[in-house]
C-alpha cells in the first residue's frame, strides 16, 4: 500500500508532468512559392468584448493585406471564427488562389473539419466558412501554436480600440513592424509541450 501511495503522490505532484513535457521552439514560417498565408486570431477582453484580426502575406513574407474587426459582445470562440471568416473573404477579394490558413484555435480547426459537434450558436458562421472553402481555389487550414501567430494576435488586440466593424489595412499598421521583422528573421519562442 505504501508503494501505491508513493506512485499516486509522484503522478499527482507535478513532477511527473515535468517529466512528460519538453521545450520546443516555435516560429512563423513563410509559405512555399506561389502560395500565400493567412494567419487569423480572435480576442476577448473585459465583459466579453470581442475582436478578431488577421494578416495575409506572400511567400517572401511580405504584407499583402491585414484586417481587424471589433465584434462587440461575444465569446472568444466566436471571435476566432469571425477572424477566419473575414480573413477568407479578404483573401478571396484580393485574388489569392493558393492559400495556407493558420489559426491557433484547435477547436476552430476541428469544427471546420467536422471532427466535433458544432453548437447551434456557431452553425451559420461555420456554414459560411465552409462555403468560402469550397470556392475555386487551393486552400488548407491548419492549427498552429499561438507563438507562431503573433501578427494575427496583434491585429486581433488592435480591434479592441477600433470602431465597431471591419478595418482593412493595405499597409502594416504602426506597431506591428517589429513582429513582422521577427517573423521574417525566424525568431523563435519557447513552448513546453507534452511528449
Amino acid at each position: 500500500m505504501a508503494r501505491a501511495n508513493e506512485i499516486y503522490r509522484v503522478n499527482n505532484s507535478g513532477i511527473s508532468q515535468q517529466l512528460r513535457r519538453k521545450e520546443i521552439f516555435i516560429r512563423w514560417k513563410q509559405p512555399p512559392w506561389p502560395w500565400c498565408k493567412l494567419n487569423t486570431d480572435g480576442s476577448c477582453k473585459n465583459d466579453w468584448e470581442a475582436g478578431a484580426g488577421g494578416v495575409i502575406r506572400d511567400s517572401a513574407g511580405h504584407w499583402i493585406s491585414g484586417f481587424c474587426i471589433r465584434i462587440g459582445e461575444s465569446s472568444v470562440l466566436m471571435a476566432e471564427l469571425w477572424g477566419l471568416y473575414q480573413g477568407l473573404i479578404l483573401a478571396w477579394d484580393v485574388g489569392i488562389k493558393r492559400l495556407l490558413v493558420e489559426v491557433d484555435s484547435l477547436c476552430v480547426t476541428q469544427m471546420i473539419a467536422k471532427q466535433v459537434v458544432v453548437p447551434n450558436v456557431f452553425h451559420a458562421l461555420i456554414v459560411a466558412v465552409q462555403e468560402l472553402l469550397s470556392r475555386n481555389w487551393q486552400i488548407a487550414i491548419t492549427h498552429i501554436y499561438r507563438e507562431a501567430n503573433s501578427t494575427a494576435d496583434f491585429m486581433a488586440n488592435m480591434a479592441h480600440s477600433a470602431p465597431l466593424g471591419l478595418q482593412v489595412f493595405s499597409d502594416p499598421p504602426m506597431g506591428i513592424y517589429s513582429i513582422i521583422s521577427q517573423d521574417l528573421f525566424g525568431v523563435t519562442q519557447p513552448r513546453f509541450v507534452s511528449i
